[in-house]
């Protein structure tokens, strides 16, 4: 990993933990507004910033922190990922149906580790639909406790039979 790649990393993690509402502004929907446009724009920016890892820092909080970012897809998020923990992560999966057909989809992945503890599990879940409403563009939600259910020829023809229009007899 380059010096360049590690300082964005960190700036990345840096300010979005900065960013908050103030109190009197609060319950208007303007922390909401402010994600989802910083959504936006990392989708705009998403060739590296995929897969992206947030992980629930305790059982108590509803604090979600980056920590972990790249390009290589499914392949290096199972590397990322700790059975032991509970992780949201957004993936960019590629794909084609024929020689002349190349596609690009987003899954929404909700990892739950076989040695998670269960007030994590529990939080995860109550999470997620808040997580979702800012991550909404995605094919395909799958809720995993084992990397095997992550693996690429799986996802992909679970992303064709959500898609439809598959050619090939899927």
């Amino acid at each position: 990993m380059s010096s360049s790649q590690h300082r964005l990393k960190v700036t990345l993690a840096m300010e979005l933990g900065d960013i908050f509402v103030k109190e009197e502004y609060r319950a208007k929907g303007l922390g909401k507004a402010l994600f989802q446009e910083l959504a936006k724009i990392a989708k705009e920016k998403v060739r590296f910033a995929v897969p992206c890892l947030l992980e629930s820092t305790s059982d108590r909080s509803d604090k979600l922190v980056l920590t972990g970012s790249g390009s290589g897809g499914l392949d290096e998020l199972k590397e990322l990922l700790d059975d032991s923990k509970a992780f949201y992560a957004y993936v960019r999966v590629q794909y084609s149906n024929d020689k002349e057909s190349q596609r690009e989809k987003f899954i929404f992945v909700k990892w739950i580790g076989k040695r998670c503890k269960v007030m994590r599990k529990a939080k995860l879940s109550v999470q997620a639909a808040d997580v979702k409403s800012v991550l909404r563009v995605f094919s395909l939600e799958v809720t995993a406790s084992e990397k095997e259910q992550l693996d690429q020829e799986g996802i992909v023809v679970r992303l064709r039979k959500a898609g439809g229009a598959s050619y090939d007899g899927v």
